[in-house]
């Protein structure tokens, strides 16, 4: 079994961190080269990262919001994972549920699904966009919405960034 770990990427020559934004697949995706995994945000830039490698998510090791080092393994990638899944397929429904104690099916899952929960804990607000010609990264957007800034606040706030762009320290 050849397995891809997929590291935090070095955003910039001082970025020591990143924060994952979000994550656009799930454990069990099957991931072709050059397919957007995740995105991340750092102080100076937001990005989306591509796979490496085609094959199955096997392990995604961080949840969304959670600030990762750069360097350290956020996720696993399994390139013989068409070979499993045809595997697992032939063998049934079954041979599937063997691997899975029972026990796990209470257990939160991570990923995408642990996000929708997180989301739900904050009372509804209404989204925060780019508005006026500006752009607010997709950090600046959460804090905002954490914080239960309105868009008209958030559109009067002077920002310290190029052009006027409001950044973290900002909001």
């Amino acid at each position: 079994m050849a397995n891809f770990e997929i590291i935090m990427p070095k955003m910039g020559e001082s970025i020591e961190e990143a924060t994952i934004t979000n994550w656009f697949v799930k454990e069990g995706d099957k991931v072709e080269e050059d397919d957007v995994l995740l995105e991340i945000a750092t102080d100076k830039v937001d990005s989306e990262i591509p796979s490496p490698v085609a094959g199955i998510i096997k392990k995604l090791l961080y949840k969304q919001d959670e600030i990762v080092a750069v360097g350290t393994v956020i996720a696993i990638i399994d390139m013989d994972g068409e070979a499993a899944a045809e595997r697992d397929a032939e063998a049934g429904p079954e041979a599937a549920d063997e691997d899975e104690p029972a026990d796990r099916a209470d257990e939160p899952v991570a990923g995408p699904a642990d996000t929708d929960t997180g989301a739900k804990s904050f009372p509804p607000v209404r989204e925060i966009t780019s508005s006026e010609d500006r752009f607010y990264s997709p950090l600046v957007r959460k804090i905002a919405r954490e914080e239960k800034i309105s868009q008209q606040e958030l559109d009067s706030i002077q920002g310290s960034g190029i052009n006027g762009r409001v950044q973290k320290k900002d909001v």
